[in-house]
């Protein structure tokens, strides 16, 4: 069996850190999935690399990031009263970092060559070896607050040493932050490695990014615009959720990357033109072909009314769409959810891409202003049970993107060894949900975008063979 430790980290600057602090999360936090993010880090450790060197660093500079990031020693709480939650950060909190030792012969976990062969492929990045058990039996629709302690931390870090490389798991408790808020964290604490090297101090943290009452709301009755918008973001109460029935077993899911290179980026965009158009959006045209792809995957499992309501929905960062803006690399969520609804003989019609391609951003613009964000919150603020608010979709004929592009993955996060050569979503039950990835520095004119598709399996052999997606994209790693 494969050697396991736990080092406790605490904050490097003890004496500011006395007593016991609360930090409420913002309105906004508590519409998230009850999830950790999983953020996967796969980095290149060549043999002569002190592994005990590499622990030591990680270890010495979470420390001293902790003292900037102090509600990252804390637990995910819930105040029965309100109902609301909140991070509670106790003077002897630590936060912990977990050793795996996949690196013996004898051990069955692939090596970071067969990896990087296989352009690392989620299918072989098993969670539970990743992370610890607290961060994949988390229930999606369970009160954040249940378990022992330690399914409580806001963040657990696990470094996995396996043949050749190093793979860096990071988790944090989604309502505490999206992945922009965690991108920002992770920047830090690498900068903070190589600074710790270098005998440097760190840089002073902008307190702005800790503010989250920009994104608290007071009202008691939401207005007609703020219901029609958390109705079009598809957000719902937990006590409005349908049961889920008796016999329902949980499919087999499987998550795929398929890559759309440069090429095959430019003949999309080309093929979803509408007349007279001149230039689309590649994001725009990625979601609209996936979700003409998958949908018509489904089809076979789900065999819906062709009159039948499908919904592709985005994760937004609004941060820059505030008045004033928020800091980007403010901790907290800061996303919108627009959607596009459309039936599903409209978005599997013959000659329909650029149609679909052409209602993509007009979802996103309208909900990206002040006005849109304030009237979310206040629609989570007239709840009575905040906690138990969520964003209905997934497990039938409506699926979701999150955009992690923008991500300074391939750029920061170097923490002395070398940035990283992949950074992925272990392979996890999900199932609708789809992943873009930041573009991946590689010395090849065709890369382009990796997207993260996860999908029921039986589906997903079918959009393996869709000959409309392999004109622009192709799985990696099979």
């Amino acid at each position: 069996m494969a050697r396991k430790e736990t080092l406790r980290v605490s904050s490097s600057d003890p004496a500011n850190e006395s007593g016991t602090e609360e930090f409420p999360l913002s309105d906004l936090d508590h519409i998230i999935s009850k999830i950790y993010v999983p953020v996967t880090l796969v980095y290149k450790l060549e043999d002569h690399v002190d592994r005990q060197q590499v622990i030591e660093k990680l270890r010495s500079s979470l420390q001293v990031t902790l003292s900037q990031y102090p509600c990252l020693r804390g637990s995910l709480r819930n105040d029965e009263s309100s109902n609301r939650l909140f991070i509670r950060k106790e003077e002897s909190n630590t936060v912990p970092f977990n050793i795996h030792w996949l690196d013996e012969q004898e051990d069955d976990f692939p090596s970071y060559e067969m990896l990087e062969k296989k352009e690392f492929p989620p299918s072989l990045l098993d969670v539970g070896a990743l992370f610890p058990s607290a961060v994949f039996q988390k229930q999606i629709w369970g009160t954040p607050t249940q378990g022992d302690d330690d399914d409580k931390k806001v963040l657990v870090v696990q470094a996995n040493f396996i043949r050749g490389g190093l793979i860096l798991g990071v988790a944090v408790q989604h309502n505490c932050a999206d992945g922009a808020g965690i991108d920002g964290f992770l920047c830090e604490w690498a900068g903070n490695a190589r600074r710790v090297s270098e005998g440097e101090r760190p840089t002073p943290i902008d307190p702005l990014i800790f503010d989250r009452s920009p994104l608290f709301s007071t009202v008691k009755e939401a207005s007609s615009f703020a219901r029609a918008l958390a109705d079009k973001s598809a957000l719902k109460k937990l006590s409005d959720m349908p049961p889920m029935p008796e016999d329902f077993k949980m499919p087999s899911l499987s998550q795929v990357i398929f890559h759309f290179p440069s090429a095959g980026i430019a003949r999309l965009k080309e093929d979803a033109k509408l007349p007279g158009q001149n230039v689309i959006g590649s994001y725009d045209a990625i979601c609209a072909i996936i979700w003409r792809c998958m949908i018509r995957a489904r089809l076979p499992l789900l065999n819906p009314d062709m009159a039948a309501t499908t919904r592709f929905g985005h994760t937004v960062n609004a941060r820059k769409f505030l008045e004033p803006a928020l800091p980007p690399r403010y901790f907290g969520n800061v996303v919108m959810y627009p959607r596009v609804d459309m039936k599903v003989s409209e978005l599997l019609g013959d000659g329909s891409l650029p149609h679909v391609v052409s209602t993509v951003r007009p979802s996103i613009q309208e909900q990206l202003s002040p006005a849109a964000v304030k009237g979310l919150c206040d629609w989570i603020s007239s709840v009575d049970r905040k906690a138990n608010t969520y964003v209905d979709t997934f497990m039938g004929l409506d699926m979701a993107m999150t955009d992690w592009s923008q991500m300074s993955t391939y750029q920061e996060h170097d923490f002395g060894f070398g940035l990283p050569k992949a950074v992925r979503w272990p392979n996890t039950p999900l199932d609708g949900f789809l992943f873009r990835y930041p573009r991946r520095p590689k010395d090849d004119p065709t890369e382009g975008f990796e997207l993260g598709v996860f999908l029921e399996t039986s589906c997903m052999e079918r959009l393996i063979a869709d000959e409309e997606l392999a004109k622009y994209a192709h799985p990696r790693g099979l």
